[in-house]
């Protein structure tokens, strides 16, 4: 029972204990939420005054800096001219920075404007000539296709592939339309070749409008060719040397059909290859001409000498009077029409 004694003791001596204590502590906790709530006070009053000398700080600064700022000029486009602005930026702008752009190659900041003319770009097309040359080429497919046998009997004449010459030659003469369209296709396809070489070796040519000069060479081309038969036609007439003049007549055109349709690959590569092909194409073009004109020379003096009597020395001046002349008259002309054009 003793033990049960002391513990009874004890109970009520902790209880007042732990009241002591828990008394204690309240009034701890009073006296320190005083002490936060003057500390808080006192901040905050050391804060209000802080903050108030900041602003009369600040506000005496923005006043300064507004005095100053008023002493540098204000840019108004409708009180001052472009002129004024850039002095009043010279004086602005550190004297460091002002001389390296002054300085500066590569670009005009202190300069005049520069105004440039840009024209609108037009690409070239070469649609109408390759339709152009597709006409030539179908043209001839159906001369082709309608007169073989007409193209048959000048390809035997031309490379002499028979010996019935007399016999060919005179089924030709009686089929005069294929031979009016062959020396057509001879003036269309001539015409254009020289258009290409007019704009290809004379430059203000090649501001002149393409189809304006392709029908000036064709017209020129045609007419050459005319004049010529008829000047021969009236000479065998007043002479009374029709058949000479009519069998030189036969092969001055039949070299002309062959001419005429030979140049058409050529055509095709000087008009849509590159400056060195065609350089060739032209080259091996005058080449081919120059041997179908020393064909036609030679053929041609042995059919009039065969009807009369014709030396070489002859034949030679026929040649400088009526070959040679009027392809140099007709280059004079066609030159200096372009210098006084342009």
């Amino acid at each position: 029972m003793q033990p049960n004694f002391h513990f009874v003791i004890r109970i009520p001596a902790l209880f007042i204990t732990s009241f002591f204590i828990i008394s204690g502590l309240q009034a701890q906790t009073a006296t320190d939420s005083g002490l936060i709530k003057n500390d808080t006070a006192v901040l905050n009053n050391r804060a209000i005054q802080k903050d108030s000398v900041v602003k009369r700080r600040h506000v005496k600064k923005d006043s300064l800096n507004y005095k100053k700022d008023s002493s540098i000029p204000i840019f108004r486009d409708d009180s001052i001219g472009p002129k004024k602005v850039v002095e009043q930026y010279e004086i602005l702008v550190p004297d460091i920075f002002r001389k390296t752009l002054l300085l500066t190659p590569f670009f005009n900041f202190y300069g005049e404007v520069q105004s440039e003319d840009i024209s609108e770009y037009r690409p070239s097309s070469k649609d109408s000539l390759f339709y152009l040359i597709l006409g030539l080429w179908f043209y001839f497919a159906l001369i082709r296709l309608f007169f073989s046998k007409y193209l048959d009997n000048i390809f035997a004449l031309f490379f002499r592939a028979t010996m019935r010459q007399q016999q060919i030659r005179e089924q030709a003469l009686q089929m005069p339309l294929p031979s009016l369209l062959l020396n057509i296709l001879f003036a269309l396809s001539t015409g254009l070749f020289a258009t290409f070489l007019v704009r290809y070796y004379y430059d203000p040519a090649k501001t002149t409008e393409f189809w304006a000069l392709y029908l000036y060479c064709v017209i020129a081309v045609a007419v050459v060719y005319i004049v010529k038969f008829l000047i021969f036609k009236l000479l065998g007439w007043i002479f009374n040397i029709k058949k000479a003049t009519g069998n030189y007549l036969f092969v001055v055109f039949l070299v002309n059909k062959m001419m005429g349709i030979c140049l058409l690959p050529f055509l095709m590569f000087i008009a849509f290859s590159g400056s060195g092909t065609v350089d060739v194409a032209i080259a091996i073009s005058f080449l081919m001409i120059a041997v179908f004109f020393l064909y036609r020379y030679i053929t041609c003096f042995g059919t009039v000498a065969a009807e009369i009597k014709l030396t070489v020395f002859h034949y030679f001046l026929y040649l400088c009077a009526f070959e040679i002349a009027p392809l140099l008259l007709m280059y004079k002309v066609v030159f200096s029409f372009f210098e006084k054009a342009f």
